[in-house]
């Protein structure tokens, strides 16, 4: 045990980005809560490293200038050179709300907004065509809390039913708000951001599942959002199937009955009911594919995709292979991406987020190539307290991790949208979560389900405003 803390130690001080044959190592910080407080850690006398050098202190070049244009463009007030203190000042005032309210601001979409016209212009045929929204993030949209409610808000507009894609298994049934999730424990699972030993194919949702003999699962509504009760189609996803049959057991009394193709490649088999409210997979035969998720849906309209990579920074998306994200859009039609992660990049050694700028920009460019024909968004992470003395206060960390995410947006020429600002700015994590009731959890970090539903509709109301614009 000794041996092993003494090693962590030392690996504590290793550089960032330093690899070991071709892989790179990720940090490890054992001294991280006895190193200095945050006054010490946050002040003028910021040692970056010689990359951060290069980015920050050259006035000159461009790098400075597109910062400029940077914050002109997205309406927010970057880092000063080497220091924090500016931007704590310049920011907006902590929110005045009482313990019963909170004050959010109506926040625009900003960066490059003619990005999403793919998007709009699919919109506008809602009425006669399937459209989708894949939203990705991390654990602050799991239990489809925040992309349930974007989906009931479009969806009431513009059409559509159900509520879209699911996975076999997953790891937020006890707080899934939309659907209620079983199945059985023999499921063997890979993910791109957990373990991959098999090597399989990861699907749009950076799974792949093995069924064992007689596996099953089984969804069925909930039934609070009245677009989401009811489906007319079950759709299963696989490839590398053996040619056999899977059972489909509807609403407890209708069974059907699906037969796999071992064609190479995404494949899917559909099954049609009417005004379905659950549904339960039967898998007879031991390995017979790799699944890849359940899609539950209606007629013509729009569809919003929940994709929550617990503990992730966005940048293990980068392992989906392209072949298998053109398949899925043949399939699904995706015309929009929302990228909503942040937080976990928060434990970036000493506030560098070059390496987290450089995974994004290339998840980005990846998909970009893969769906040219697609619009894409980044929300901006959103406040987090942290304790100095007996007070919270704004993580100052939080400040330098927007900052990458709208450099991110703004070197991979697309949207953002500031959650940051719309919460409140400064400090109104705080009011969140003692706001009567509560917006956010007492960890001072995630939002509950009324939160939640809060940043939901700002976000719908400003998309809709883009769009009511571009028409």
């Amino acid at each position: 045990m000794g041996l092993t803390i003494i090693l962590l130690i030392a690996v504590s001080f290793l550089p960032d980005d330093i690899s070991l044959f071709g892989i790179e190592i990720k940090p490890v910080d054992i001294l991280s809560d006895i190193r200095a407080d945050e006054d010490e850690e946050y002040n003028d006398d910021y040692d970056y490293d010689e990359e951060d050098e290069d980015y920050y202190e050259d006035e000159s070049n461009a790098n400075h200038q597109s910062r400029n244009q940077l914050a002109a463009g997205l309406n927010f007030p970057l880092l000063p050179v080497k220091s924090i203190n500016g931007f704590l000042e310049n920011s907006i005032p902590a929110s005045s709300a009482s313990i019963n309210s909170v004050q959010i601001k109506k926040e625009k979409i900003s960066g490059n907004v003619n990005q999403l016209s793919p998007f709009f212009d699919a919109l506008k045929k809602a009425d006669k065509i399937k459209l989708r929204i894949a939203h990705y993030g991390d654990s602050n949209i799991e239990g489809d809390l925040v992309t349930a409610n974007i989906r009931d808000k479009l969806q009431k507009q513009f059409g559509g039913g159900g509520v879209g894609f699911l996975a076999i298994t997953s790891q937020d049934i006890a707080f899934r708000i939309t659907i209620h999730h079983t199945f059985s424990d023999d499921w063997r699972t890979a993910t791109v951001y957990t373990q991959n030993r098999e090597n399989l194919a990861a699907g749009i949702k950076g799974e792949a599942f093995v069924n064992g003999r007689g596996s099953w699962v089984e969804y069925q509504s909930r039934g609070e959002y009245e677009t989401m009760r009811n489906f007319d189609l079950i759709r299963l996803f696989y490839s590398d199937a053996k040619e056999t049959n899977v059972t489909f057991l509807i609403d407890g009394k209708t069974k059907q009955t699906g037969r796999l193709s071992n064609a190479k490649g995404l494949s899917e088999i559909v099954i049609r009911t009417n005004n379905a409210r659950s549904v339960k997979i039967e898998f007879p035969v031991k390995e017979q594919a790799n699944f890849y998720g359940v899609s539950l849906e209606t007629e013509d309209g729009i569809y919003v995709d929940n994709f929550p990579l617990r503990g992730s920074t966005g940048a293990e998306l980068i392992k989906i292979d392209s072949e298998q994200l053109k398949s899925f859009d043949d399939l699904l039609n995706y015309k929009l991406f929302i990228f909503e992660f942040g937080l976990n990049a928060l434990n970036a050694r000493y506030g560098n987020f070059n390496r987290y700028k450089r995974e994004m920009i290339k998840v980005i460019e990846h998909y970009k190539s893969v769906f040219p024909k697609a619009g894409f968004l980044i929300i901006g992470a959103h406040d987090k307290s942290a304790k100095s003395g007996t007070k919270f206060m704004t993580d100052p960390i939080v400040y330098k991790l927007l900052e990458a995410q709208m450099e991110i947006a703004s070197e991979t020429g697309i949207a953002f949208w500031n959650l940051f600002q719309a919460m409140g700015g400064k400090d109104s994590m705080i009011n969140w979560v003692e706001s009567n009731p509560p917006l956010a959890h007492k960890d001072f970090i995630h939002f509950n389900d009324l939160g939640s539903k809060k940043e939901a509709e700002m976000f719908s109301e400003a998309l809709l405003d883009e769009y009511r614009n571009y028409k």
